[in-house]
């Protein structure tokens, strides 16, 4: 019995799964990579083989998003490591929630968390116009090492397992806004054997960090940015518990955070203002990095410094000459407990000119000094000959200048190109240096053959007032598509010669051939090999063989 209601109904269903199908997609890639090494004549430089397989995979459902990565090679079990070479992680998004699970990275501030890998879990809830958004993030940072390496490519040292969270609360808009940052890390005492880790000096370490964040937008073209955090450093958690006269917040944070004997309290600040214009653009940044300032949530971070920096830059006719110039000073010994201080002085300028549009030219100089002083204690307590030695100064110029020109829009199209750079750094102890580079050449392409060879000539001189070293040679370049461009072929190849005052040092000699073969626009079939051979004159060089050869799979969907 014929029903329009029932008519209707499949009718809608039919719409619904086209509506599903249409909204369901997946893409990504994926690789395959297998290298293979060998030298003769110096020790390995590298391991004999390995293999690596990665893939990106795309999963995109109505409002739906997945992303998820991975990446496998043999060094997981071969390479004794703290960070695994074997990684796994995905990021499913809904709307403005996005979740992270696996090995993943987040960034909530420079002196905080500043993109650490870790395996655990995360979450971002950013709604698009929302005045709050919140982020938060809980997983082990390291695993642990329970075995001291081998020598060699596997020579490690023990290490504890860390474990750490965090969060950021972001508040306001676009224009305004502010952070609140706090990052929790320590180590897991009971991960390796306290034996071993007493053997080499190993020290379980805890650290807390609380960041606040700004972003201000002055005016249109106006805008000014604010960093600080305040990080809580405990170098050995087996420390007895102290109560603080300063920091006495850090005593009311019940498990969060515990003050030892050996906690640090140090502080971290940054700032800039922007100006944008049409045809002028405006930079002042200032940074404080406080004495043995540390966060476990950034890999590297330099302390104990103090710097403030500007710059300027603009257009002139008509944005054919484009200038910026920089100049900055830098301290540091800021708690004035060392010998002495550094205080470093760096300016420069850069100008770009468009002469035509066969014609490129483009110049720098900078100039940076650095020297200490001494603290007024170690002017007074240290020998004459400990005050001399102890302070130092070095000027260092350098210049450089380029040009490019081009000309042909047929069949052949010719570039020239030079360029030359030259640094000289001197200080009051006598380490007095010179450097100069200049690499000149010539390259064409022939259109209709798809067909490219270019030429060059690199010279570097490199003299102090006991050595020089020279070096130059030619280098060569040759490169060809093939059936419509599916297939690809370059050869490289390179000589260089080595002088060591005026006698002659090494002669290296290099060649790489590499081919690519793309199919249907989703398969890729990569080789390539590098062949390095050195011929040595002298003692402290060594005459080797070096063979890299490498192919690679990818499949784009």
């Amino acid at each position: 019995m014929f029903s329009f209601r029932s008519f209707g109904q499949e009718n809608l269903t039919e719409k619904a799964k086209e509506k599903v199908k249409e909204g369901f997609k997946i893409s990504g890639f994926l690789s395959a990579n297998a290298v293979g090494y060998h030298v003769s004549g110096i020790p390995n430089r590298r391991e004999p083989f390995y293999w690596i397989f990665s893939g990106n995979l795309n999963i995109s459902f109505l409002e739906w998003s997945i992303p998820i990565t991975a990446t496998v090679s043999q060094q997981e079990s071969d390479f004794d490591a703290q960070l695994p070479f074997n990684q796994f992680g995905v990021s499913p998004r809904y709307k403005s929630v996005t979740l992270h699970l696996g090995y993943r990275s987040l960034n909530f501030s420079e002196f905080t968390l500043a993109g650490n890998m870790f395996l655990g879990v995360g979450v971002e809830v950013a709604p698009e116009n929302s005045l709050v958004k919140v982020s938060a993030m809980y997983g082990r940072f390291a695993r642990a090492l329970n075995e001291r390496g081998a020598e060699g490519f596997n020579s490690r040292l023990p290490a504890y397992e860390r474990w750490g969270y965090g969060s950021k609360v972001t508040v306001g808009n676009e224009k305004r806004e502010a952070d609140l940052i706090f990052f929790k890390a320590a180590d897991n005492l009971e991960s390796i054997d306290r034996t071993l880790a007493d053997s080499v000096g190993l020290k379980p370490q805890e650290n807390f960090v609380l960041g606040i964040n700004t972003r201000q937008q002055i005016t249109e073209k106006t805008q000014i940015n604010v960093e600080y955090a305040l990080s809580a450093y405990t170098t050995d958690t087996r420390n007895p518990e102290i109560v603080l006269d300063k920091f006495t917040y850090a005593n009311n944070l019940g498990g969060i955070y515990v003050p030892r004997e050996s906690s640090q309290f140090n502080g971290a600040i940054s700032g800039s203002l922007t100006y944008g214009g049409e045809m002028i653009q405006l930079q002042v940044k200032y940074r404080r990095i406080g004495p043995e300032y540390k966060t476990m949530g950034s890999t590297f971070l330099n302390n104990d410094l103090e710097d403030i920096t500007g710059g300027v830059s603009w257009r002139m006719l008509k944005g054919k000459i484009n200038v910026s110039t920089n100049a900055g000073v830098q301290r540091n010994n800021l708690d004035d407990e060392q010998l002495s201080s550094m205080v470093r002085i760096v300016a420069g300028a850069n100008i770009a000119y468009t002469v035509s549009n066969h014609l490129n030219l483009n110049a720098s100089v900078a100039n940076f000094n650095a020297s200490s002083q001494l603290t007024q204690f170690s002017a007074n307590t240290l020998s004459p000959i400990m005050r001399d030695s102890l302070y130092y100064l070095q000027v260092t110029n350098n210049a450089s200048l380029g040009a490019n020109y081009s000309v042909g829009e047929g069949d052949f199209r010719n570039v020239l190109f030079s360029n030359a750079s030259y640094q000289d750094a001197s200080s009051n102890q006598g380490n007095n240096t010179t450097f100069y580079n200049v690499n000149a050449g010539y390259q064409l392409n022939y259109v209709p053959a798809d067909f490219t060879v270019s030429t060059s000539f690199n010279y570097n001189d490199n003299s102090s007032e006991q050595v020089r070293n020279k070096s130059f040679g030619p280098s060569l370049v040759v490169a060809k598509h093939f059936f419509k461009r599916s297939l690809k072929c370059s050869l490289t190849s390179t000589a260089l010669y080595n002088q060591l005052n005026a006698e002659k040092a090494a002669d290296i000699y290099s060649t790489k051939f590499m081919t690519a073969y793309s199919y249907a626009k989703k398969h890729t079939l990569s080789f390539d090999a590098t062949y390095v051979s050195r011929e040595a004159y002298t003692e402290n060089n060594k005459s080797f063989n070096e063979l890299r050869a490498g192919i690679l799979y990818s499949y784009t969907f």
